[in-house]
């Protein structure tokens, strides 16, 4: 990759990048045995989940788990469903992600980087924070990521349950995401009480606030589940996606668990039984 220099009609965004890592992306085949180690023998502590169908060419379904090791560092550990051999790793997985400070400094930083002869490769809109991926010269992969909102108690609880699900789901060597919903939505029930299906269980965080009115026609009925809500339906649930919803937070919309069989889940339409 060639470097273009520096643009004159622009500046950094900042004189300095102090910014620190905003999370380092290690995959893993043995989530059980990862979580074990970062979390029961180093005391790394899980603070966030994102579970996802893979819905770009060639890219399986995964879990992106934030593990915090303090003063704003973390180790993002990615595992890939029906990936039994670390060759078969997708090349993105293996990344280290800076930090911007808001969503202002995350557009700077593009306008900056492209104007450096820096291609955008990727702009993603998560849970939580939005990103912008590009390579450095040589050939590794750089995310800068923006934070929407502070992790927060719920996010914990939902990763923790996601934790448990994952390990039970990899132990099963599930293929698939579809498999580990059906287990947290277990986790949820222990915990907090039955859900009638079909239905689908989300975080009451901002990011699915959404599935409720993606849902009114085949909705039953909306319950509470402590940190969690569960949408039930008659004999199935159908979420269409908003046009507004960025496409990675579509593909997480099953996170908090699914209750029944995942019949449909396209870029239009989750159909649950």
């Amino acid at each position: 990759m060639t470097v273009t220099p520096v643009s004159e009609q622009l500046q950094r965004p900042v004189e300095r990048y102090l910014g620190g890592i905003h999370h380092l992306a290690q995959p893993t085949l043995d989530p059980r045995a990862t979580i074990e180690f970062y979390v029961g023998v180093m005391g790394a502590k899980i603070t966030h989940c994102v579970s996802s169908r893979g819905w770009r060419p060639r890219h399986r379904d995964y879990i992106h788990m934030f593990l915090d090791l303090g003063k704003g560092d973390n180790i993002a550990m990615f595992y890939y469903f029906g990936v039994e051999d670390a060759k078969d790793w997708p090349k993105y997985g293996t990344h280290h992600s800076f930090t911007a400070n808001s969503l202002e400094e995350l557009e700077e930083w593009a306008q900056w980087l492209e104007a450096n002869g820096c291609s955008i490769h990727q702009r993603n809109t998560y849970e939580v924070m939005s990103s912008i991926y590009v390579f450095d010269p040589n050939g590794r992969y750089l995310e800068i990521a923006a934070n929407h909102r502070p992790l927060g108690d719920i996010d914990a609880e939902d990763a923790e349950l996601t934790a448990e699900a994952l390990k039970l789901a990899a132990d099963e060597k599930a293929p698939s995401i579809a498999r580990m919903w059906e287990l947290k939505a277990d986790l949820v029930e222990q915990r907090e009480g039955p859900v009638s299906g079909p239905a689908i269980i989300f975080p009451n965080i901002a990011e699915f606030e959404w599935i409720p009115q993606a849902a009114t026609e085949s909705a039953k009925r909306t319950v509470e589940r402590g940190v969690f809500t569960a949408v039930e339906g008659h004999d199935h649930i159908r979420l269409t996606k908003p046009e507004s919803l960025p496409e990675s937070l579509w593909w997480t919309c099953g996170t908090g668990g699914v209750r029944g069989t995942i019949e449909t889940f396209d870029e239009n339409e989750l159909i649950i039984r």
